[in-house]
């Protein structure tokens, strides 16, 4: 399916942005394990009002990558499927099930795959940012 234009600019558009939240996931993450360190005073609190701002914004990237994919993929298959009800928002498996099965499995695997790459995403940011730590402790 990521032969077709479609299926690969959607495709590209999340993996685009993988690379760069694993790393805005690393600072983070390093942010947080830096605030560990440092002893409870005013500075504290605004350092970790700062961090919730960070964390939020970083989960709120990775859902809108996630729904930009999903949403694009979903406009692809309507227009593949003209017998589709197109006034639904949302596709389901089951709605491609009934038109095509093969393209149903390839949507439930292509899901799996952005949530395996959603938690990759998570794991990569947490080894990027130990190894940052690990480095700055080293020098």
């Amino acid at each position: 399916m990521f032969i077709l234009n479609e299926g690969r600019d959607a495709f590209n558009k999340f993996m685009t942005t993988a690379l760069a939240q694993i790393v805005y996931g690393g600072i983070a993450i390093l942010v947080l394990y830096r605030a560990t360190q440092l002893p409870l005073e005013f500075n504290t609190l605004v350092f970790y009002i700062f961090l919730i701002l960070l964390w939020t914004l970083f989960a709120l990237w990775i859902v809108s990558g996630y729904k930009d994919f999903i949403f694009s993929f979903q406009s692809f298959l309507k227009l593949r499927f003209p017998n589709i009800n197109k006034a639904a928002k949302d596709l389901t498996v089951m709605d491609i099930w009934s038109e095509d099965r093969k393209i149903a499995f390839e949507y439930g695997l292509n899901i799996v795959l952005l949530i395996g790459l959603l938690i990759f995403v998570f794991f990569g940011s947490y080894l990027s940012a130990m190894q940052i730590a690990e480095t700055i402790k080293l020098q």
